[in-house]
């Protein structure tokens, strides 16, 4: 037995188990891999030779899994910190893995309510859980989109309870407004039956969630009002609800899992985007657009289509296309944004 790791009972450890379970769960429910990807980057990054800093995912879930007879605690203390405990804490969470040692099985250890206090605890989940989406019992397909994808999901900014410092979120923020503005630009420039104009905000809505996502939405459609009239002002909110649903798919639904929950990601957005676009267009703008989706509602209004039905159609069809296509680029330069971060710093972008 390592020295590292202490002799305990079965019902200590699944008490600790779900201790760190309901850790993991306020940290954004990060998967095993992440975990282990954050653990082996703070080594790096204190100067540990790459052989030594690697560790496995089934280490870590070894960690989380219930029932175990052994506990490493300063492994527990390199968990817990990438999970977010503040580093005065950590030390209370290394005393806690090592205190079941001298309790009987099933006693809580008197220093057990030292570490942080987290809320109610999901079921804990196997490893398969966090494969990608196949049939019960399939292999992975090796070098398949699913798989590609997962293979970066450990870069993937999970923890939804921290945020980057003022100045770096400030950056984000504008970078955000700036390539909505791009795109729009873009698009109006070559007519085209696509918008372009959210990929920042869903860049925002991703990494940092609903509400932020929302006011960067709306934001960039009002600056681009003052720089081209107020032409379109009522499509702010439009805007606001594509980052609100951006960032709750990601936050509550963990729809960034697989290349399938992307799509289905890219749907929700588009049908929440035309469900405000079509009374706006017909309401505040008498059915009609300044943009290449015109021309197809144009077509159905010939067709016999009311405006109602002929904006809805129009909007549609282009908010599919355009919202897919957004969530996956969006999806993509976070992706970049990690792994550009990883490279220079020697760790995952802070959460």
């Amino acid at each position: 037995m390592s020295t590292r790791e202490q002799q305990v009972g079965p019902a200590t450890t699944e008490a600790f188990a779900d201790r760190l379970q309901r850790l993991r769960h306020t940290a954004g429910d990060p998967s095993y891999g992440d975990i282990a990807a954050r653990i082996t980057a703070r080594r790096l990054a204190a100067g540990t030779q790459e052989g030594a800093a690697r560790i496995a995912r089934s280490t870590v879930y070894d960690v989380f899994r219930p029932g175990r007879t052994r506990l490493n605690a300063v492994l527990v203390g390199e968990v817990v910190r990438v999970l977010g405990v503040a580093d005065g804490d950590v030390e209370a969470w290394e005393r806690a893995a090592r205190s079941p040692v001298v309790a009987a099985d099933g006693a809580a250890p008197a220093t057990w309510t030292a570490g942080p206090t987290v809320g109610s605890a999901p079921a804990a989940r196997p490893e398969t859980d966090e494969r990608p989406i196949g049939r019960p019992g399939a292999a992975p397909r090796t070098g398949s989109v699913p798989t590609a994808v997962a293979s970066v999901r450990r870069w993937w900014p999970t923890g939804a309870g921290h945020r980057p410092d003022a100045g770096s979120l400030a950056l984000l923020v504008a970078a955000a407004v700036g390539i909505d503005l791009f795109g729009a630009s873009v698009s109006g420039q070559f007519h085209l039956p696509i918008w372009l104009d959210t990929i920042g905000t869903a860049v925002v809505a991703l990494r940092l969630g609903p509400w932020i996502g929302a006011g960067v939405g709306a934001g960039a459609v009002l600056l681009n009002q003052l720089a081209h009239g107020p032409t379109s002002f009522w499509f702010a909110l439009v805007g606001a609800v594509a980052g609100v649903l951006w960032g709750v798919g990601v936050r509550q639904w963990s729809l960034q899992r697989s290349p399938w929950r992307l799509l289905v990601l890219g749907l929700v957005v588009a049908v929440g985007c035309t469900a405000v676009a079509t009374p706006v267009t017909v309401l505040a703008y008498q059915a009609t657009v300044t943009h290449g989706t015109q021309a197809y509602i144009d077509v159905l209004s010939a067709a016999g289509d009311g405006p109602w039905a002929a904006v809805a159609l129009a909007n549609l069809g282009a908010s599919v296309v355009d919202k897919v296509l957004t969530t996956f680029a969006a999806f993509g330069l976070l992706v970049l944004l990690e792994r550009r971060s990883a490279t220079s710093t020697g760790a995952p972008l802070t959460d």
